[in-house]
């Protein structure tokens, strides 16, 4: 069908084409018969992209519907529907504006086209659309899953930073009971080694000097005695001074050493934040789907 319309169209174009006065008039018109010629012989021989070109250059010679309709044809058969959809509508303006009030020729199978290509054309956008709207929603399906992916990820650095929390708050409360616990030892046994070698300073040297000017035998023994027992009483206050020195540097150690307050891992509806210790790398995550 669409063969005998190019070659009725072709007969048509002869037939109907108004009679040019000058002579510059008389050969456009027949060099774009001449290419519309060509054109329907390479239509007939079905290469229809080099006939396209052969009417389209006729076309733009001289205005004819029936080289408008040859050049809808030829889209048609290359399936470019918006095109040949244009060309058929302009096809029936074209003849309406040179032939008012007579019918166009091949007006069913023009019209029968239009509601053809109309349709196909909805259906390609409708399946454009279709097409475009599922790879969005997998698009979206993939993120929501690499999400999901992430949050189950960050929810297990989570849980173990919640551990490892847990885990320095242990150690960190068992040292400041330390710390605290032997800075008392430290500072006691220093205020009694500190005591205690005031006072045996004092009664040394008040029993040595009373040794001294001892005259007997009892008091010169009783006086030793008092002398040996104030170097006794400041030997034990050297020790206990002792004591309290390494207590304190116990007690520093322990303050020292004690790990930082963790910050724990929190969450919100839209995402993630992990703020870690000091000591450690900074995660932070933020998520919106």
């Amino acid at each position: 069908m669409l063969r005998r319309i190019v070659l009725m169209a072709g007969i048509f174009a002869a037939l109907t084409s108004p009679p040019l006065p000058a002579q510059a008039q008389n050969m456009e018109l027949k060099s774009a018969q001449e290419l519309y010629l060509e054109g329907r012989t390479l239509y007939q021989a079905g290469k229809i992209q080099n006939a396209l070109s052969k009417f389209e250059s006729a076309l733009r010679i001289v205005t004819r519907s029936s080289i408008i309709l040859s050049i809808a044809q030829c889209h048609r058969q290359l399936n470019h529907r918006k095109a040949a959809l244009s060309h058929y509508n302009l096809y029936l303006r074209e003849w309406e504006k040179q032939n008012s009030g007579k019918p166009a020729p091949f007006l069913a199978d023009v019209e029968q086209n239009i509601t053809a290509l109309k349709k196909e054309i909805k259906e390609e956008e409708d399946r454009a659309s279709k097409e475009k709207n599922s790879t969005h929603q997998r698009a979206l399906l993939e993120q929501k899953l690499k999400n999901e992916a992430q949050k189950r990820e960050l929810e297990k650095v989570r849980q173990r930073q919640e551990a490892e929390a847990l885990a320095n708050a242990e150690v960190r409360r068992s040292k400041t009971i330390w710390a605290y616990t032997t800075l008392g030892v430290g500072i006691a046994s220093l205020a009694a080694g500190g005591a205690l070698l005031g006072i045996g300073i004092t009664q040394g040297d008040d029993a040595y000097n009373k040794y001294n000017a001892a005259t007997t035998d009892a008091e010169i023994l009783g006086y030793r005695n008092d002398v040996q027992s104030s170097e006794k009483m400041m030997i034990a206050s050297y020790a206990l001074m002792g004591v309290g020195a390494v207590s304190l540097g116990i007690s520093l150690y322990q303050f020292m050493t004690r790990p930082a307050d963790a910050k724990l891992a929190s969450h919100s509806e839209n995402g993630f934040s992990f703020d870690v210790s000091p000591r450690r790398a900074q995660i932070r995550w933020q998520t919106r789907f």
